[in-house]
């Protein structure tokens, strides 16, 4: 099982430092979909990887005139979640 997951956790370093930037990213929507993925299973987390900021979508940090406020409940909502 150990020899398991340090290939595993080699596999995910090696994705990790090769991610690039492109186009545009929707986190709010990422981040939703992988919670809700793992909700059902005890113990597990969400490491969530990026090539940048959120700038598109529901969670953008971008283009929000002001909305600052929905933003941070948003993610607190999120981080906040317990099945």
């Amino acid at each position: 099982m150990l020899i398991y997951i340090i290939v595993i956790l080699r596999q995910v370093t090696e994705t990790v430092n090769h991610l690039e930037i492109q186009g545009m990213t929707a986190l709010g929507p990422a981040l939703v979909s992988s919670c809700s993925f793992v909700s059902d299973c005890p113990y597990s987390e969400v490491v969530l990887c990026t090539d940048g900021m959120a700038n598109v979508g529901i969670g953008s940090l971008e283009g929000r005139h002001g909305d600052q406020q929905a933003v941070d409940q948003f993610y607190d909502k999120v981080r906040l979640y317990q099945d």
